[in-house]
């Protein structure tokens, strides 16, 4: 096998986990929730929460749903917002994402086994957030060439068959669906560890 050294740009490298809740009829998310621990980037290292959420699955409507961003680093939470992850499904051409609001936090904790469940809390602004993993599929490696975006990502994916999204102890609406990766059985819902985007030769 023969060795590899890039000499792309390395955008930023940490962890990308996330969970899609789809409504009764797996036809649309309900609840999308993008978690980033960043290590290294141009803008310095991290956490950074973005969560669009229908609470109880019956249209987004303000102030009852939400729409935040939560991080201890708020360059890069601007960074993020504007280069990446306004091309996530889930916060792709939502027009309250234009206007999402960005707000310190001060804690943010990661624990579990992510063999069996992990889980990543967040608070801040009056917010208590937990994100939760549960029943995991086995582990795969995707390298991912550019496609809407000009990044090469690489990473390790953990799909998880069970996932929920609480604010302050109230469990939001959605479900879990199973989805093809790129040839590779998944979930809506994964783990996404040691992850790095490279920018794209040429770029």
């Amino acid at each position: 096998m023969k060795s590899v050294v890039s000499s792309q740009t390395v955008n930023w490298t940490g962890e990308n986990p996330y969970i899609w809740l789809y409504d009764e009829s797996e036809t649309e998310i309900i609840t999308a929730a993008s978690f980033f621990r960043v290590l290294y980037s141009r803008y310095g290292k991290g956490h950074v929460l973005f969560l669009r959420c229908d609470v109880q699955g019956d249209g987004f409507a303000a102030p009852e749903d939400l729409c935040v961003c939560l991080t201890d680093n708020r360059d890069l939470a601007h960074w993020l917002k504007e280069d990446i992850v306004s091309l996530y499904t889930g916060f792709r051409d939502r027009p309250e994402y234009a206007t999402m609001l960005i707000i310190q936090a001060e804690h943010f904790q990661a624990s579990g086994d992510p063999k069996e469940a992990w889980t990543e809390s967040i608070r801040g602004g009056g917010l208590e957030i937990v994100l939760r993993w549960e029943n995991p599929q086995e582990p795969f490696y995707a390298e991912i060439p550019p496609s809407r975006w000009p990044f090469v990502l690489v990473t390790v994916l953990i799909p998880a068959r069970s996932a929920a999204v609480t604010i302050s102890g109230m469990r939001v609406a959605g479900r879990v669906k199973a989805m093809d990766f790129h040839g590779r059985e998944s979930t809506s819902c994964c783990l996404a560890f040691s992850e790095t985007w490279l920018e794209a030769k040429g770029t």
